[in-house]
């Protein structure tokens, strides 16, 4: 299937997001022999969707698609295309890829994959991401997702992995975002942990699992050889996994409607050692089926729903957000509603010099090309301009600048007490003439220090015209 872009509807007015270019990757006859190279090429602009076909090949990685760019990878067939990488977090990372090392990093919002591998090849030798994305508004669809530890981080933001297969041993997805696992196969290597949750506590859900097939190797594997151990009976299921462990307290994590087999071990949990875990993960369950799926000996700390708790878990409730996010739509969305708060999560980052933190706020810190981006939807008329943020005056601050659609707005924030003392502070007044789309877009022109300001949160208040 081939993602199309469609015009989206929103609250009476019609937001699009148009494709920029179609680009071909593979070894001759198309327009570059590499993905990145392909990346490069692609125009910044969040709201320009650009496709690459990547025809049936294996590509090396680390591949970063950066912050402002609307992609998709669009594979033939994901057991023929495959981007995959040898290297672990112990070994120095390229210029320009995160400090964990993956094959693959996906910085901006809105990306999408179809029919791709993606792998990390370094075998059972600790962390070793084979996938890490720090976007939002994600889709992955038929994908396959390899590794050992740590194969899959979700960091941060909304995801959406829908008939994927996903394998690895401990810890193999984990991270602080947002994700929903639709019809997928997650595959457990020599016991381990499937999931390391590090949702943060105001977030009502982490990673839900819904109709997903849980599968384990026929032989337990030798983390010291990576081949099959010869110490079990042949056919043997491999023991001993469980379905998580919070990476910290509140760590979120459902399987609802799964069919689990018999490699979960019948406790089912970890509290990484932590008792005080046991107050405050949020590990659930509800309509497992499976030798896997047996409650009866797991530890007493995690839930069970009832089916009313479990039916209001649903796709929408947990990924629709502020912005009406429809993750099974083909249509771009613009990431935020009417006139309302555009808060940090839902912005698009163009450029280097600022980053999502822990989905609460965005750290600004040079006064380089890098701006914050969001698009909404408005009625004419007049709004008051409010940003959130906090300010360290001895650390940061600086002069900034509000474009929202064609006026601009320059300013200079007073310091708050502190970066974790925030406040809302009217900016400026603009003036909406037509009833649209617009960009509402924060730039620092100069700065004071390291560190600019934390961005919560931008309104446009509707004033008296």
């Amino acid at each position: 299937m081939k993602f199309f872009s469609l015009i989206c509807l929103m609250a009476g007015f019609t937001a699009s997001m148009s494709f920029a270019k179609d680009i071909t990757v593979g070894a001759s006859g198309s327009d570059f022999t590499t993905i990145q190279q392909a990346v490069v090429e692609a125009p910044l602009g969040a709201h320009e969707r650009t496709i690459i076909h990547i025809k049936p090949g294996t590509y090396q990685g680390p591949l970063i698609i950066p912050q402002g760019k609307a992609i998709t990878l669009s594979g033939e067939n994901a057991a023929t295309t495959i981007i995959t990488y040898d290297k672990n977090v112990f070994q120095p990372a390229p210029k320009g890829s995160d400090q964990f090392n993956p094959s693959v990093q996906i910085k901006g919002n809105n990306f999408r994959a179809e029919n791709v591998t993606f792998q990390n090849a370094a075998g059972d030798h600790g962390q070793a991401l084979a996938l890490k994305d720090d976007g939002d508004r994600s889709v992955y669809q038929n994908c396959r997702i390899l590794g050992w530890q740590d194969t899959l981080m979700v960091n941060n933001g909304r995801h959406y992995f829908k008939d994927c297969y996903i394998e690895g041993r401990v810890d193999f997805i984990y991270g602080s975002g947002v994700a929903v696992f639709d019809k997928c196969e997650i595959h457990s290597k020599n016991g381990g942990f499937v999931t390391a949750a590090n949702t943060p506590q105001d977030k009502p859900f982490g990673f839900v699992f819904l109709n997903c097939k849980l599968t384990g190797d026929a032989i337990p594997w030798n983390p010291a050889t990576t081949n099959p151990s010869t110490t079990d009976k042949p056919g043997s299921s491999s023991k001993g996994a469980d379905l998580g462990r919070p990476w910290r307290p509140y760590a979120s994590v459902a399987f609802i409607h799964c069919a689990i087999g018999d490699h979960i071990s019948p406790q089912g949990w970890n509290d990484w050692g932590n008792k005080e875990n046991h107050n405050t993960a949020r590990f659930v369950e509800f309509g497992n089926t499976g030798p896997g799926a047996n409650t009866a000996k797991r530890v007493p700390w995690a839930k069970q729903l009832t089916k009313t708790e479990a039916d209001a878990i649903t796709l929408e409730s947990v990924l629709k957000g502020t912005d009406n996010w429809d993750p099974t739509s083909n249509a771009d969305q613009a990431p935020a509603v009417t006139a309302g708060p555009m808060v940090a999560e839902t912005a698009d980052i163009l450029g280097d010099n600022a980053r999502l933190e822990d989905g609460n706020n965005i750290g600004f810190w040079t006064n380089t090309d890098t701006k914050i981006e969001w698009r909404t939807l408005v009625q004419p008329g007049t709004f008051k301009v409010e940003l959130t943020y906090a300010l360290d005056g001895a650390q940061g601050g600086g002069e900034i600048e509000v474009a929202i659609g064609k006026e601009k707005i320059r300013f200079t924030p007073s310091a708050t007490k502190g970066w974790s003392d925030y406040k809302t502070t009217a900016v400026g007044t603009v003036k909406i003439k037509d009833a649209g789309s617009i960009s509402v877009i924060l730039t620092a022109l100069s700065k004071k220090g390291g560190f600019i300001l934390n961005v919560s949160k931008i309104e446009l208040v509707r004033a008296k015209d």
